[in-house]
């Protein structure tokens, strides 16, 4: 259990920041009976959908001071994960920027430049990560550490969150990679339309699936791999309100009318 819930400051921003980016398809952008207006920035951001990232890896480990990926094919995580800005449909992680790699292509380091925080890909078996290819997205980035204007205006539309709530939204996300990418893979392909979004102290996780909701709900709070401290403030046979210290997270197959 090292690293799930007792990580880094750096690595808690980051996680709850890849639970937005995970959770937040850039397709189906509102549920069919819902009538408001998506929230404000919500388009910008989920334009970095993730959410066949986590899939694409073979192994996840979320370490106290880094967020590891293994993957039998690395350069597709690699191509996948680093962002490729420039393009008119942005890919990866805004703001992730290639670190150091080792000489003979078995891993690399990126750091993540609004957080700070650390990712480590690693090619499993005989694979390994050909950082000469031409065309890797960190060649298309000329600004290197700076952020280019698509990935300032993707952190600019991040929400305040609250840090009870960043912790709630890294557990979050931290439930969903622990379970496996196969795992993931299934759950995600049931999840149906969903959206995580609020600001400051209360989200909300909408999702189509019910049994994604009241696992993820359950997961949180169990007593044996929940998030410690956290507990379940409410439930019903389709919603459940998860509470940390001064924050809330409701995961909900209800859709809004």
């Amino acid at each position: 259990m090292e690293g799930l819930d007792s990580c880094s400051t750096t690595q808690r921003r980051l996680r709850a920041l890849m639970a937005l980016l995970v959770l937040n398809p850039s397709r189906g952008d509102r549920p069919p009976s819902d009538t408001d207006s998506s929230p404000p920035g919500w388009r910008q951001l989920a334009r970095w959908d993730l959410s066949g990232t986590l899939a694409a890896a073979d192994q996840i480990r979320l370490l106290p001071d880094e967020l590891l990926f293994s993957a039998t094919r690395p350069d597709e995580l690699v191509d996948a994960l680093i962002p490729t800005p420039h393009l008119i449909h942005p890919t990866g992680l805004p703001g992730l920027r290639l670190l150091t790699a080792a000489a003979d292509g078995s891993w690399l380091q990126c750091r993540h430049v609004p957080t700070r925080a650390l990712i480590r890909i690693e090619a499993l078996g005989s694979a390994t990560i050909d950082c000469g290819r031409r065309g890797r997205p960190w060649q298309a980035v000329d600004n290197g550490w700076a952020l280019t204007s698509p990935e300032m205006r993707a952190m600019t539309a991040v929400p305040a969150v609250h840090p009870h709530a960043r912790t709630l939204l890294s557990a979050l996300l931290a439930r969903l990679t622990t379970a496996g990418p196969e795992r993931f893979r299934e759950a995600s392909a049931g999840f149906g339309w969903h959206r995580l979004w609020g600001r400051s102290r209360h989200w909300v996780f909408w999702c189509e699936n019910r049994d994604v909701v009241m696992d993820l709900a359950t997961a949180l709070v169990d007593a044996g791999v929940g998030l410690p401290g956290a507990s379940l403030l409410f439930s019903t046979g389709a919603s459940a309100t998860v509470g940390y210290g001064n924050a809330a997270l409701r995961l909900s197959s209800h859709v809004r009318r």
